[in-house]
C-alpha cells in the first residue's frame, strides 16, 4: 500500500488549517490596522495547527501522511514549472528571433552612416500596419564579440586576482598604497577585456592618418573630409545596433 494519501485521505482539519493560513499569508493589507489584523489571524491559525499536531502526533500515519503528500504534490508543481519554464523561454526566443531578422532587413534599407551617427533610442525607420506599427531603433552602442586578446592592448585588459589578505596588503603597502583592504584573494583567475575602457577609446575621434581627399577629390573614406576618424583598438570593434520594436 503506498504511504502517500489522496486528497480525501488527509486529515479535513489540518488541510483547511494550512489551506487558510496560506490564503492569509498571500493577502495584502492597506492600512497598519489591517496588517495587524491579518498577523493576529494568523497567529491564531498557527496555534490551532499546533494544537492538532500535538494531538495527533501519537498517530503517526495521519501527519506522516499529510507530509508525504504535500511533499509529493510540491515535486509535481516543480516539474510543472520546470517544464512551463522550458516552454516560456522557447516562445521567448522565437519572438526575439524574428524581430533579430526583421531588424536586419530594415537596417539593410538604411544608410550605414546614418545609424552610427544616430543617438541611442533614435527611431531610424518606421513601418506601419493596420493595427501594429515596427520601428527600428538605434541601440546603445557596444563593443562586438569576439574580442581577440591576443591583439588587444594590456591597458584594455583587466585582471581577476585571488591572494590571502596578507599577501594583499603587502603588495599594496609595496605599492605605495595603505594596507587597509577587505579585499582577500588567492590566485590570478582570469584575464578579461575591460569592455567599459575599450567601449570609450573606440567611440573617440581622432586625427585622421590619410589626406581629407585623394588626388581626384573624393573624400577620405575614413573621415569624410573632416580630418578625424573613428579611434582604432586592436583587436575590437565598435557595435552599432539596432532592434525592433513593436507597437
Amino acid at each position: 500500500m503506498s504511504n502517500a494519501l489522496t486528497l480525501y485521505a488527509i486529515e479535513t482539519e489540518m488541510l483547511e488549517l494550512v489551506m487558510l493560513r496560506d490564503e492569509l499569508a498571500a493577502e495584502v493589507r492597506v492600512t497598519p490596522e489591517d496588517e495587524a489584523e491579518r498577523q493576529a489571524s494568523i497567529g491564531v491559525i498557527n496555534e490551532h495547527i499546533e494544537r492538532y499536531i500535538a494531538r495527533e502526533i501519537q498517530k503517526a500515519d495521519n501527519l506522516a501522511g499529510f507530509v508525504r503528500e504535500c511533499e509529493a504534490r510540491s515535486e509535481v508543481m516543480r516539474g510543472e514549472a520546470t517544464r512551463a519554464g522550458r516552454l516560456a523561454k522557447m516562445w521567448k526566443d522565437r519572438a526575439d528571433h524574428v524581430k533579430e531578422r526583421a531588424a536586419e532587413v530594415l537596417a539593410m534599407q538604411i544608410d550605414p552612416q546614418f545609424i552610427i551617427d544616430a543617438k541611442p533610442n533614435t527611431v531610424l525607420k518606421r513601418i506601419a500596419g493596420k493595427t501594429s506599427e515596427l520601428k527600428l531603433v538605434k541601440s546603445t552602442d557596444g563593443v562586438d564579440e569576439p574580442i581577440d586578446m591576443s591583439l588587444l592592448p594590456e591597458e584594455m585588459q583587466v585582471v581577476n586576482v585571488s591572494m590571502s589578505l596578507v599577501a594583499w596588503r603587502a603588495l599594496m603597502e609595496d605599492a605605495g598604497y595603505p594596507g587597509d583592504s577587505w579585499r582577500k584573494w588567492e590566485s590570478i583567475n582570469s584575464i578579461e577585456p575591460n569592455k567599459r575602457a575599450i567601449l570609450a577609446a573606440l567611440k573617440q575621434r581622432v586625427p585622421c592618418v590619410h589626406p581629407p581627399s585623394d588626388p581626384d577629390g573624393k573624400a577620405c573614406g575614413e573621415c569624410g573630409g573632416s580630418g578625424l576618424q573613428q579611434n582604432h583598438v586592436p583587436g575590437a570593434r565598435l557595435k552599432h545596433g539596432v532592434h525592433v520594436r513593436i507597437s
